[in-house]
């Protein structure tokens, strides 16, 4: 557990985009078992107190950060997704245009071999979301990205038994 009752998943293998009546957002796991188990979580999430966040870093990388606003949410315990280091560049710069136009959804998903789409096997259904935002590193010092801060300072993040 971290800072402020916020349980941070970091490791997976990273984010995948979709387009199915929209953009969907899909964070992919390569241990199946974890990517059921983080499927169940968020699953049970009040979905219009889901938050995703990009982080867009100087150096050309960015961050994806997701979770059920502790501030709001009806649950006990809070969960959230955190991964750094993947390159705006590719897909992300493809969906950025789209998630800027209209609010993404999500979906968890397992692939032995990420790389190879025809691989990806669906954990969950597509999940709406209640806001996304796409925010520059320096924006961290504002107080609405408060969440986003924590997570952003995470090394080693929570793994699921």
């Amino acid at each position: 557990m971290t800072k402020f009752g916020i349980l941070w998943y970091t490791d997976f293998r990273g984010i995948a985009y979709a387009q199915n009546n929209g953009i969907v957002v899909i964070p992919l796991f390569t241990n199946e078992k974890e990517a059921q188990s983080v499927s169940k979580i968020i699953q049970d999430w009040e979905t219009r107190f889901i938050v995703v966040t990009f982080i867009e870093m100087p150096n050309g990388d960015y961050c994806f950060v997701c979770y059920q606003d502790p501030k709001t949410s009806y649950t006990k315990s809070n969960f959230g997704l955190y991964r750094s280091s993947m390159s705006q560049q590719g897909h992300y710069s493809q969906a950025k245009l789209e998630i800027q136009k209209n609010l993404p959804r999500i979906q968890i998903a397992y692939s032995l071999e990420p790389t190879n789409v025809s691989t990806y096997r669906e954990i969950s259904p597509i999940i709406s979301i209640g806001k996304c935002r796409i925010i520059l590193e320096s924006d961290l010092t504002k107080k609405e990205y408060f969440y986003e801060k924590i997570a952003h300072q995470v090394s080693g993040g929570y793994k699921i038994e």
